[in-house]
């Protein structure tokens, strides 16, 4: 529900401002981490901006949820994604793209279900129905493990108690 919202006022957006494309970023993961990856913006007390190579450099903590003072810049995304080890070695993962089922389900095109790669690519939230906490959320698994990922409703109620709020 959540998702469709998103994307609708992402679509929103577009046909007032026009899609362009957002900035460049690269997603540094720790190596070991599995499960639902969030980058909430435009958070006074976040990670302050880093670029290299003129690409957003967004250093996902350990508990996977980035609170960034980035500014959220909605369009066509090029993001990468990459594992990260104590030494700074980075391993670039798959992108794992889906097709949509005549009956509106969702197939992800996956050749090895036991690698890791990224679910749901370039999928914008909202973190506040005010708008004042937009974000991004993929998920980092394999697809064999995408039915352990944290619920949702779990996930999210970590994410408010990292902005201060309250349930």
């Amino acid at each position: 529900m959540r998702i469709l919202f998103s994307l609708s006022i992402v679509l929103l957006v577009c046909s007032f401002h026009g899609c362009g494309y957002s900035d460049s970023a690269d997603f540094q993961i720790p190596e070991s981490y599995r499960g639902r990856v969030a980058v909430v913006f435009n958070q006074t007390k976040g990670q302050k901006p880093k670029y290299l190579n003129r690409r957003r450099i967004y250093e996902i903590p350990k508990n996977g949820i980035l609170l960034t003072q980035f500014d959220y810049k909605p369009g066509f995304v090029d993001y990468q994604y990459f594992l990260v080890d104590d030494k700074g070695n980075r391993l670039l993962l798959p992108v794992y793209k889906y097709d949509y089922n005549k009956d509106r389900t969702v197939r992800y095109l996956v050749q090895d279900s036991n690698k890791v790669g990224v679910f749901g690519h370039g999928t914008s939230v909202a973190y506040a129905s005010d708008g004042s906490a937009p974000g991004l959320e993929v998920f980092v698994s394999t697809f064999n493990g995408l039915d352990t990922v944290e619920k949702m409703e779990h996930f999210d109620q970590r994410v408010d108690t990292l902005l201060g709020r309250r349930h």
